[in-house]
């Protein structure tokens, strides 16, 4: 008949329920099996690298005893140690040469008051990452009511700007956030009710002690904010902020459950960012932490399919799509950086 949907009833969409943030991440957590050690011992293992010994990987490039017989003496592996050393080195050097000359360009291009520009900046970033801004739903601007900016906002921000990084994740950051948040709150006798909620004059405030925070060496608070501007959240003033689907995994409830599996995924991200090291005290969160490791499409597609993410959840467009746009507002920044 016209007019008739005929399909059948299995292939039509389910419509799920809006599950809170922390019951989505615990949903895909045991997905994975996190809680069961042998299950995340075997699925790492699928990778071809053993994370319990090199020596009893399924791929023989990083079975070292096996190397030595191929190369024909330790001598042969011992170089390409030395070289995968090397090159860490030159990526370190080359690293620290960009931000030496980012820094320069942004410099020359400061206007003559530094406090004011930082004012500026602080301004139009709280209005666009604002509760208002981020969740008109939820909270629509209203006359007469202060608008505040969350957990979620502040967390955008430091995600987008490209402020962190291996050193200074989302738990560090949180950890962090929540302690300035918290000063606040004690200083006003505030109870603290689902979140912590600032205003505007508090957020500069906070940005100030970021900076203090990021760069202890400078000499001054107002240097350090400045080079904070300068180097991160000047560019990203200048571009477009739109909510994404994701922000709720960045609010206080999900913050705590990303704390409470940090040591997990920790474990995860440093065996699939050092797929390429034969380096064993290289294979370690504390040096992925200080060469600020990062994965690679290949790494990553690898890792979820290992999980089983790929193809059981989702399927390989879907995830590269994924990773593109939760990097792409990261990248808009990094690139905006240089004029």
């Amino acid at each position: 008949m016209e007019g008739t949907n005929l399909e059948p009833e299995w292939k039509k969409p389910l419509a799920l329920p809006d599950l809170p943030a922390e019951d989505v991440l615990s949903a895909f957590l045991t997905y994975m099996h996190y809680d069961s050690e042998d299950i995340m011992i075997r699925r790492l293992n699928a990778s071809g690298k053993s994370p319990v010994d090199l020596d009893l990987s399924a791929n023989i490039k990083y079975v070292r005893k096996r190397n030595e017989d191929i190369r024909g003496t330790n001598e042969s592996l011992k170089r390409v140690l030395e070289e995968e050393e090397q090159t860490l080195f030159y990526q370190d050097a080359l690293k620290y040469r960009k931000e030496k000359e980012k820094r320069a360009l942004r410099k020359n291009a400061s206007p003559e008051d530094p406090k004011q520009e930082a004012t500026r900046v602080c301004d139009i970033l709280f209005d666009k990452y604002s509760n208002t801004a981020l969740m008109p739903d939820k909270f629509p601007a209203k006359k007469g009511v202060p608008v505040l900016m969350g957990t979620i906002g502040f967390m955008r921000i430091l995600r987008d700007s490209g402020l962190l990084d291996n050193r200074f994740g989302f738990v560090e950051a949180n950890t962090w956030w929540e302690s300035a948040a918290g000063k606040v709150y004690e200083e006003a006798d505030k109870p603290f009710e689902k979140d912590w909620f600032i205003e505007k004059p508090t957020f500069a405030w906070i940005i100030t002690k970021l900076a203090k925070y990021k760069y202890p060496k400078a000499t001054s608070r107002d240097d350090a904010t400045q080079c904070l501007v300068d180097m991160y959240l000047g560019p990203l003033s200048k571009l477009k902020v739109t909510p994404l689907s994701f922000d709720k995994m960045l609010g206080h409830n999900s913050m705590a459950h990303w704390e409470k599996h940090d040591d997990l995924l920790k474990k995860i991200f440093t065996h699939y960012a050092t797929l390429n090291f034969l380096s064993a005290h290289m294979v370690c969160w504390t040096g992925v932490r200080e060469r600020n490791n990062t994965l690679d499409m290949d790494a990553y597609t690898l890792l979820m399919n290992n999980f089983e993410v790929f193809p059981g959840l989702l399927s390989k467009r879907q995830l590269v799509d994924i990773a593109r746009a939760v990097d792409a507002p990261c990248e808009a920044g990094r690139e905006a950086v240089v004029p």
